[in-house]
């Protein structure tokens, strides 16, 4: 948005500008062996949930205002620009309360490559002045927030029975969720005249992101056996990435002096509180050729930077 003002009595702009994306998937992703008699007599058996969710967002406002005159001038400019994505899905893979019998291997797996993507960018601009002088007035605010929560998991449960007579038992479940957050603000304010000036830069980036995910391997209330190893492994390797930058700059003079004000904020807050489980609880699991193990791991991490700038300059004849 861009706007002036102006003439012999001076003139008075009002500029505002705001862009917003709001995104949200919420899916259910289900494979599944319930109450079936299932045999492979050739083969393997695999039972496989995958979701690879993606939100990429952008949201960006500029606004402009210029006002003058004999009489002086005032302008204000504002702008805002918001995001909101969100990622809430299951993902499950199971066998349930059934038999199952392979001449090969057996395996239970669900995973999420969940991800988002999001930028806010805003920026704002205004000059003011003429012989009775001039006020400038900007304010600028960018905010992303992004939430990830999954429900993941393989189960083999209900009683069932599973044999792998020719190669390895596998039950996984996994997560690679990603956020990758940049929010920035830009505010200038410059004024002046006979008069003097004042001016005024202020603004604020924020986001806030967090990971909230359930990630479960499990071998319920069943009987397993495999010719080779078994493997029961829940695993996560959330990521998030998040820059929040602002500036702010304020000038103001003339004859009669000026004053100038600038205020920025840049903030980050992110947060990972996953829950990563695997377990073998009642019934009996038997390797015939390899080892029994249960894992569980996270590896999530959280890089973050923030950094704000504010300038002020004020000047004239009178002072500053």
């Amino acid at each position: 948005a861009a706007g002036g003002a102006g003439g012999q009595g001076g003139g008075l702009t009002f500029q505002g500008a705001g862009a917003g994306s709001g995104n949200t998937i919420g899916n259910a992703v289900t494979a599944a062996i319930t109450g079936s008699t299932v045999v492979a007599d050739g083969g393997d058996v695999t039972v496989t949930a995958s979701d690879g969710s993606t939100i990429t967002a952008g949201a960006g406002a500029v606004a402009f205002a210029g006002a003058g005159g004999q009489g002086g001038g005032g302008a204000v400019g504002v702008g805002a620009s918001l995001t909101f994505n969100e990622i809430g899905n299951s993902v499950d893979a199971t066998i349930d309360a059934s038999d199952v019998t392979a001449s090969g291997a057996v395996a239970v797996d669900a995973g999420s490559t969940a991800d988002i993507v999001a930028v806010a960018l805003t920026g704002a601009a205004a000059g003011a002045g003429g012989q009775g002088g001039g006020i400038a007035i900007t304010g600028t605010a960018a905010i992303a927030i992004n939430t990830i929560g999954n429900d993941i998991s393989a189960v083999i449960s209900g009683g069932s029975n599973v044999d792998a007579n020719g190669g390895d038992l596998t039950v996984s479940a996994s997560d690679a969720s990603t956020i990758n957050a940049a929010v920035g603000t830009a505010a200038v304010s410059i004024s002046g005249g006979q008069g003097g000036g004042g001016s005024a830069g202020l603004g604020a980036s924020i986001t806030v992101n967090d990971v909230d995910n359930d990630v479960t391997a499990a071998i319920d209330g069943s009987d397993a056996t495999a010719s080779g190893a078994v493997l029961v492994d829940a695993d996560s390797t959330a990521e998030v990435f998040s820059l929040a930058v602002s500036g702010a700059l304020a000038g103001a003079g003339g004859q009669g002096g000026g004053v100038s004000i600038a205020g920025t904020a840049a903030v980050a807050v992110n947060s990972i509180d996953n829950d990563v489980a695997a377990r073998i609880a009642g019934g009996s699991v038997t390797a015939d050729g390899g080892s029994i193990r249960v894992l569980a791991s996270d590896d999530s991490t959280i890089n973050a930077a923030a950094g704000a700038v504010a300038i002020t300059a004020a000047g004239g004849q009178a002072g500053g």
